[in-house]
């Protein structure tokens, strides 16, 4: 097996032949895969600085057996610049070709130990992998086999069960459509065509209709809505694609005028049409159009004869299924180099040695004081339960539980007031957990939904996710996390505050009412001195409520990961308060896609995660907390 790596525009044309006679006989190979799609990828993309082309092949005994179509994309993590190996390409399928003549596993072996073997690069993701090829049977069989994960469901629709419209409508037909699209065309008679490839310069006009979709919608508060179109290099690619005849296919509504109401494009690979792209008119938005478009789309099919699979590409969404119960799964293969790891910066410490030293008698001052009253605390609570102990049912775990039932009705609640998801987890767990035997309530402030990492995980899946679902990820994981903590379902409250506006007015509020609702209840939250405004604003907030006497008992978590250590006084954490932690850190660390789960602790603050789970360790100091005069406060 002789490998090549071909690395520019004029290695790439002279593969041209080989490669589409490998096309011809590989059954499997997916249009973006193909060369012209892949040419014309380079053709946009190949201009631009960090892109580079990393094409590996396979040949036996001259032949071209095998294509691993990859790129380099210039990336950063951690603030660091790297390289990531993908494909070379955009789409819901992407793949590896392999000639059906010689074993799958030997040339995806070869082609990886290929990719493996260059050193310049950091991660290896490719996404979008179909699970029903012989490619992602080869990997699943390598002994890379974990690094492939389930990434996407893809609906489709297969023609060929049904005779023709008629048996597949009497089957198949979503309820309503007919109403629908006989409303639409009688109520503004439009009319529905076909255009082929870009005739009648329909990318054009496609552009100014999907632009025209996305300010009406970001106008309603969309504000995920983006335009592809805007995107100058996929614009340049797209263009490539529709000036091959046969690649592609528009249908389209127009009105009397000629003008465009809505589209959906499709891509034209063997007898399958790939479902790409659609909008529609805002002026039309109440007639389902997507629905009404779907249904003249496969009656043109099955009269013109020449498609057998419908394909609406990569996603899991409702309307997909209601045309279709089948679908088919795509795959990850990704693999981060371990020195990648090694790049993060250490933990930026809020240092300042005058300010330091002005307070650090002060501090220990408190700590010792903070230390005393805890200890004081503790005795109380021991000698209530003496007090409440009487005959237990018979079983040591029922005399346990029956004792813990007893001090959870009769101590106070304590409210945990978290500014975003994953901060109880990696700042408060420990503490939390400890207090189990009290009723815990925790208050989450904001979602979550102004997490940088947004695009990040869009660009990782190949399809969008909004901020309401990223919000609906982080708070499902603050609920799974604090269940490890003892804390019921139903003691989790989100208040949904503004994300990164939080004011000590807003979270005062939420305090007073919590107090109202609680009378006796103890107050925790993040220091007033953290460097993050929103966790700041939670400890001013709980500070003050303090001082006006809304609330008595109070304690201030620190963020140990940038205030210098003679803040606040160590929790002591038992083993099995540690093993707590770790568990609700862990639920920050959940990549599952289908569950929509995202990890975005793990991919917003990898490192404090991390090193909590390693060394879980927490830091707290009271409300009498001196944090100097104005002049001696660190900026």
């Amino acid at each position: 097996m002789d490998i090549e790596i071909v690395r520019d525009a004029e290695g790439l044309d002279d593969l041209r032949a080989d490669w589409e006679d490998l096309e011809q006989a590989d059954p499997e190979v997916p249009f973006y895969s193909t060369f012209a799609f892949v040419r014309g990828w380079w053709a946009a993309y190949g201009r631009d600085d960090g892109h580079e082309l990393l094409v590996v092949t396979a040949r036996n005994n001259g032949q071209l057996v095998g294509v691993a179509p990859l790129s380099y994309r210039p990336q950063t993590r951690f603030g660091v610049p790297i390289k990531e190996v993908r494909f070379a390409s955009h789409g819901d399928y992407l793949s590896f070709l392999l000639h059906p003549g010689i074993r799958p596993d030997t040339v995806t072996n070869a082609l990886l130990d290929a990719v493996f073997a260059q050193s310049d690069w950091d991660i290896l993701n490719l996404t979008n992998i179909p699970a029903s090829t012989t490619f992602a049977a080869a990997l699943l069989r390598s002994e890379h086999h974990t690094l492939l994960t389930a990434l996407s469901e893809n609906p489709y629709i297969d023609l060929r069960p049904h005779a023709d419209f008629a048996a597949f409508t009497a089957d198949r037909l979503p309820s309503h459509t007919r109403k629908y699209r006989n409303k639409f065309l009688r109520e503004t008679g439009a009319r529905f065509r076909v255009v082929a490839g870009d005739e009648e310069n329909i990318l054009e006009r496609m552009a100014g209709l999907h632009r025209e979709e996305r300010d009406f919608l970001r106008a309603r508060g969309r504000r995920e809505r983006h335009s592809l179109f805007d995107d100058a290099r996929r614009f340049a690619l797209y263009r490539e694609v529709y000036a091959r005849p046969g690649a592609a296919r528009t249908f389209v509504y127009e009105d009397l005028e000629g003008n465009l109401l809505g589209y959906r494009s499709t891509f034209v690979h063997r007898r399958s049409l790939l479902s790409w792209n659609s909008a529609y008119h805002p002026e039309v938005e109440l007639y389902r159009l997507g629905k009404v478009i779907q249904f003249d789309i496969l009656e043109h099919c099955y009269a013109a004869g020449d498609v057998d699979v419908f394909d609406f590409g990569a996603g899991r969404y409702p309307w997909k299924f209601e045309w279709t119960d089948r679908s088919t799964l795509s795959y990850r293969f990704r693999y981060d180099r371990p020195a990648l790891t090694a790049a993060a910066p250490p933990p930026r410490l809020v240092t300042g040695p005058p300010a330091a030293q002005r307070r650090a008698e002060r501090i220990r001052e408190n700590q010792a004081r903070t230390a005393e009253v805890e200890a004081a605390r503790q005795q109380r609570a021991l000698q209530r339960a003496d007090r409440l102990r009487s005959p237990l049912p018979a079983g040591r775990d029922a005399a346990v539980r029956g004792v813990r039932s007893v001090l959870h009705r009769a101590r106070p609640p304590v409210v945990y007031y978290v500014p975003h998801p994953d901060d109880e987890a990696i700042y408060m767990a420990g503490s939390m957990w400890s207090e189990r035997n009290r009723r815990t309530i925790v208050v989450s402030l904001t979602s979550g939904g102004s997490s940088a990492v947004l695009p990040w995980v869009n660009e990782r899946l190949g399809q969008q996710v909004s901020k309401e679902d990223l919000e609906r990820s982080r708070i499902g994981d603050l609920r799974r996390a604090v269940q490890h903590l003892g804390v019921r379902p139903l003691d989790v409250h989100v208040m949904d505050l503004p994300d990164g506006g939080l004011s000590p007015e807003l979270v005062g509020e939420v305090v007073e009412e919590m107090s109202r609702r609680y009378p006796r209840a103890s107050h925790r939250t993040m220091t007033w001195l953290d460097p993050h405004p929103d966790h700041a604003a939670a400890g001013e907030a709980v500070r003050r409520a303090h001082r006006a006497g809304v609330i008595e008992d109070s304690l201030f978590h620190v963020p140990v990961d940038v205030l210098e250590e003679s803040v606040g006084s160590p929790v002591q954490l038992s083993t099995a308060a540690c093993d707590a932690k770790r568990a609700a850190l862990a639920e920050y660390r959940v990549w599952d896609p289908f569950a929509g789960r995202y990890a975005i602790g793990l991919l917003s603050v990898p490192d404090l995660i991390a090193k909590q789970a390693v060394e879980p360790h927490e830091r707290v100091h009271g409300p009498d907390l001196d944090d100097g005069p104005e002049e001696d406060r660190e900026d």
